[in-house]
């Protein structure tokens, strides 16, 4: 059996069309992706945008913490995950400290010395 042939559009029930990396109701123009092999159906809330424009706005009266909570709301994720995201991000500066002074003591750089970073990230995740 295809999953194409048991799958409708969660918006509109129509059919949907199967693409190499989504999904795409021709009825209603929805677009669902299918990242790392998930598939993912979700109906965003019309309101997802807002709590981004919040984040936006307060960026600088608003702590880190707070800042990622806003943004996680409009993700309708599970508690469960959004703890671990959050946990995560919490822990991204410890992370990134940890790395460097191991690549700095495995690489037996001198004190004093300049060392160029041509990575992208702190190579922590």
């Amino acid at each position: 059996m295809k999953l194409s042939s048991i799958l409708i559009c969660p918006k509109c029930s129509s059919n949907l069309t199967k693409h190499l990396n989504h999904w795409h109701c021709e009825n209603c123009q929805k677009t669902y992706p299918i990242i790392h092999g998930i598939h993912d159906f979700r109906c965003s809330p019309k309101n997802l945008e807002p709590n981004i424009a919040e984040a936006i706005q307060k960026f600088h009266q608003l702590t880190y913490q707070e800042l990622l909570d806003l943004v996680l709301i409009s993700k309708r994720l599970p508690k469960r995950i959004n703890q671990k995201i959050k946990d995560y991000y919490s822990k991204e500066i410890e992370r990134t400290e940890t790395m460097a002074a191991t690549f700095i003591q495995d690489a037996k750089i001198p004190n004093g010395r300049s060392v160029l970073d041509l990575g992208c990230g702190s190579g922590s995740s």
